[in-house]
């Protein structure tokens, strides 16, 4: 009895501080909070807010010694002494004034504990409506004047107002506290730790392996969550290096492919030599090594990468030798997961197929939540390297799980796995039966109908949303969780496949079908004119929740269910080939490396070739031509081994389908002309594996240009695009050489040579079709100017990505303008950042000057925190160096007569609608002291703008 009473202790005392420490650390505190109420009244009335620090409500604004509508005081809020000892004292600023933001002191009592001096804010009638905090102040007050105050005062000494919305009083926990409360967590997760061990070792046979495959499909589905954080977010920082065009794109999927293949290939060697522990802790030790190198990947992919060596990024062969060089180490750690995972967690040749479909299942699972909560959250909230590290703190989460189930001795290692460990040694593991070999190739065929079609419809749903950012997660999240339901299902039915090849090369048949149907159909909802105003309307993606529902539903029709039909292939391939207990992660491995090449292959070989040489129909027909070689196969074995009437009805009508569907799908051009306008054959289509542009007729009788689904630009040149370029050589003295990055329908870069002294303009557009359809419409009445700029010899016209342009040239501009873009579209964040325009700044000579359009408040005060000098015409910026010389009424006066009017005259722009914009245009000038006032811009790594979603601007 004394012994028991004495365990009892033991246990109490640890738990007791254990429980305690939960409490003791929920740190008492007292919060002082602004009444919504007091915003408006203050700037309704002007009156001055009442100071007396006894309401719950503090008072929204402390008015300052140069504040003559309150009193010109040294204002005060006081509040009640909340601790005796040492407290920690928080204040949160919603706006100060602009150019004399106070200094407030904060009294303890009598005794002076610290002064703060406030930031300038924005200093508008409106910060009341807004509740994202601006600056905040964190101060410590000591005990020993705590212990002799009566109250705490915040005074207004110098300065004007400040807006405060909230104070808060902490304690700070004491040193003692911690240990005990260390202790008890200690001893408390040691006392669970040995409940748990205990009760596994006593569980029944069956419980511990439900318990064990639990743990284990869920630490594979936090692996996939994981892979697509890094994957989305990797691929964005090495854009920034290779550049964010098709080619790049490709060598960047392509590395992180090859990586996977390779470590799969290596596992398919190994794996099946490890007992089930040894392949737990390897899987474990894998995704430790995952997250230190995402820890680090944004110093060495962004920092090193992109800050050091991003003049080597001129060549794609040494483009792909570097990245695929630096994403060997995770991705090829990442591949290794699968064949290790099967290895160990299947017992017998009866399960197999299932409990691997299930694994890949959960994998493919959670990289489908992963590919939603990057692209819709994470990045969204909290940029690019937050990402990557949440993604880290996952990939420890689940290799401290697996590293737990072995310590807890769930994972069985009988004798007869000893023998049969024994046994795979001693064979040749490599050994691939001729069955093998043929679901090689057919696995192969698999991976390249899956990833063209989803090459396929990356490029039409991406122009159908209008090139969101938000686009690109919605189809890869949908299409992955496809997939996870596919192969989950499939693991259910596996047991009962009898003809496992047949039903497989049936499945690619009826995922081409549908594919095809489903495009196809599409095409003819947009050839009905009602049908394409709502769809036209509604597929941008916007907050109103009839945008997000008919985007999704969209994209759940078209991706959701080939997607899953491409799922149920994979446990139909296990169930095929496994049949030999030692070779379970040998024959996982090779058909794992044969899927993701054929994924390679298809990514280049539809995303590239295809889409370069006939464009994204030809793909589509491609796809139909690869499963109907497929059915043809399946028909002539029906011959050799006879089957019934309904199974070759069946398999002739999914032949005859395909091919009237493949035969029926429209050409190029009419294809992108009913998307774009519903008229078809009313656009001028190009189109290859950087894009698809389209030259379109208006209803104001000339063309817009379509790129991604967006507009880009019209013929005859818009005022709106001149009135943004005609600042440059205008303003600028000698503007000798010009940088444009992007063309649009020409515009801009038209515009930009009319001063006589300019004497090169080079041009970078991403989007090669763009000149193929300009070039087409030099014989069109309203392309004159178009003709007029391909025939002028001083421009240098080149297909790329502009930034990466900029950064392997040795030229310094004396221009350098980016042609508008919308800077919530996809990948537009690379175009708006603090970096970029940091940048242009050091392409520029010492007179140069940047020109910008900035449509929105944040993407201005970005500008802004880069230029020291700033002219600000409407919504464009001039930025410079130096200050600059500007002169509205001389500018206006220039465009109306002379040279400059007879040269935009001659590229058909509307001089009069171009000096009314100049003459209504307002102008703002900043400089160095505008710096200070910016609250939020963009960076390279957190592109707000962009994701405008998750972080709409405020203030």
């Amino acid at each position: 009895m004394i012994k028991v009473a004495l365990k009892a202790i033991l246990i109490l005392i640890p738990l007791s501080f254990f429980t305690w420490g939960i409490f003791s650390h929920s740190v008492a505190g007292v919060e002082y909070e602004s009444d919504p109420e007091m915003r408006g009244d203050f700037w309704k009335g002007r009156h001055a807010v009442v100071i007396n620090g006894k309401s719950s409500a503090i008072p929204i604004q402390l008015p300052g010694v140069q504040d003559i509508w309150a009193g010109s005081n040294q204002n005060e809020i006081v509040l009640p002494k909340p601790f005796d000892g040492e407290t920690v004292m928080a204040i949160y600023f919603l706006d100060s004034h602009e150019s004399a933001p106070p200094t407030l002191a904060i009294f303890a009592g009598k005794e002076l504990a610290a002064t703060i001096q406030t930031k300038p804010g924005s200093g508008k009638d409106t910060w009341y409506k807004y509740d994202q905090f601006s600056d905040s102040a964190t101060i410590t007050i000591p005990a020993s004047l705590m212990r002799g105050a009566e109250n705490i005062k915040i005074k207004n000494i110098s300065g004007s107002w400040v807006a405060i919305d909230r104070i808060r009083f902490t304690m700070p926990t004491p040193l003692w506290k911690w240990g005990l409360t260390a202790i008890g967590w200690a001893y408390f997760l040691w006392c669970a730790f040995k409940t748990v061990r205990r009760g596994a070792v006593y569980a029944a046979p069956t419980t511990r392996e439900s318990s064990l495959l639990a743990v284990t499909y869920a630490a594979f589905a936090l692996s996939g969550f994981s892979a697509l954080v890094y994957q989305v977010s990797w691929q964005r920082m090495l854009g920034l290096f290779s550049g964010s065009d098709s080619v790049s794109s490709a060598i960047i999927v392509g590395s992180f492919l090859l990586g996977l293949g390779l470590g799969s290939y290596a596992a398919s060697k190994f794996s099946d030599r490890l007992s089930n522990k040894a392949a737990f802790l390897m899987f474990a030790m894998c995704e430790t090594l995952i997250a230190a190198f995402g820890f680090a990947s944004k110093s060495i992919f962004y920092d090193f990468l992109f800050g050091r060596i991003v003049s080597l990024s001129g060549s794609y062969p040494i483009i792909f030798l570097i990245v695929f060089s630096l994403l060997l180490a995770p991705t090829f750690m990442m591949g290794l997961s699968l064949p290790l995972l099967s290895k160990a967690a299947v017992r017998d040749m009866e399960s197999a197929p299932s409990r691997i479909g299930w694994l890949y299942g959960a994998n493919t699972l959670g990289a489908g939540i992963g590919a939603f909560a990057a692209g819709f959250y994470l990045i969204g909230t909290f940029g690019y390297e937050a990402a990557i590290w949440i993604a880290g703190i996952v990939n420890l989460t689940s290799g401290f799980a697996v590293v737990t189930i072995s310590i807890l001795k769930l994972v069985p290692a009988s004798a007869g796995e000893a023998r049969e460990v024994a046994a795979a040694e001693t064979r040749s593991i490599t050994k691939t039966v001729p069955a093998v070999r043929e679901w090689i190739f057919l696995f192969f065929l698999s991976g390249f109908i899956a990833i063209s079609l989803e090459v396929v419809w990356l490029r039409m749903l991406g122009a159908m949303f209008h090139s969101s950012a938000y686009g690109f997660s919605l189809i890869l999240g949908i299409f992955l969780i496809g997939d996870a339901a596919g192969i989950i299902a499939g693991a259910y039915i596996v047991g009962g496949i009898k003809t496992p090849k047949s039903l497989f090369i049936e499945i690619q048949g009826a995922v081409a079908l549908y594919a095809v149907i489903s495009m196809l159909s599409i095409y003819y909802l947009y050839d009905n004119d009602p049908a394409f105003i709502f769809l036209n309307e509604n597929t941008r993606m916007a907050l109103r929740p009839v945008n997000l529902a008919v985007i999704s539903i969209m994209t759940l029709i078209v991706v959701f269910p080939p997607a899953a039909l491409m799922g149920l292939s994979f446990p139909i391939v296990q169930s095929a080939v496994q049949n030999d207990r030692s070779l379970i992660g040998n024959r996982v491995g090779i058909l794992q490396l044969s899927n993701i090449m054929g994924n390679a292959c298809g990514s280049i070989g539809a995303g590239l070739v295809v889409f370069w040489l006939w464009g994204s129909p030809a793909a589509i027909k491609m796809i139909c031509l690869l499963a109907l070689l497929l059915m043809a196969s399946l028909i002539y074995m029906s011959w050799l081994h006879p089957v019934g009437r309904y199974i070759k009805a069946r398999r002739a009508l999914v032949m005859g389908g395909i091919a009237a569907a493949a035969l029926a799908f429209p050409n190029l051009r009419d294809f992108w002309s009913v998307l774009i306008t519903s008229d078809k054959g009313a656009c001028l289509v190009e189109a290859d594996h950087t894009g698809a542009s389209a030259l379109c007729p208006n209803r104001s009788g000339g063309n817009t240009l379509y790129t991604g689904g967006k507009s880009q630009g019209y013929l005859p040149f818009s005022s709106d695009h001149v009135f943004y370029s005609v600042m440059g050589p205008l303003i600028h003295p000698d503007p000798e050489k010009v940088l444009v990055i992007g063309l649009g329908t020409g515009a801009q870069a038209y515009t930009l040579g009319l001063n006589p002294e300019t004497k090169i303009i080079d041009v970078v557009e991403i989007v090669n079709p763009v000149y193929g359809v300009l070039r087409k419409s030099v014989s069109m009445e309203n392309g004159r100017g178009v003709g007029l700029l391909f025939s002028d010899p001083r421009y240098n016209f080149k297909t790329g990505d502009g930034r990466r342009a900029l950064f392997t040239s040795d030229v310094k501009y004396d221009i350098i303008q980016t042609d508008a873009i919308v800077p919530v579209e996809a990948n537009s964040g690379m175009l708006f950042s603090r970096e970029y325009f940091t940048q242009i700044k050091n392409k520029l000579t010492e007179d140069g000057i940047a020109i910008q359009w900035l449509p929105t408040k944040r993407s201005a005060d970005t500008f802004i925190s880069v230029f020291p000098n700033v002219v600000q015409i409407y919504d464009l910026m001039v930025g410079s160096k130096n200050p600059v010389s500007f002169d509205m009424a001389k500018l206006i006066s220039a465009v109306e007569q002379g040279d400059v009017r007879g040269y935009l005259e001659k590229g058909g722009v509307n001089i009069n609608e171009l000096l009314i914009m100049l003459k209504n245009s307002p102008v703002n000038i900043y400089d160095e002291k505008s710096r200070h006032q910016i609250p939020s811009v963009n960076t390279d790594m957190f592109p707000k703008d962009e994701f405008y979603m998750n972080t709409p601007y405020r203030g």
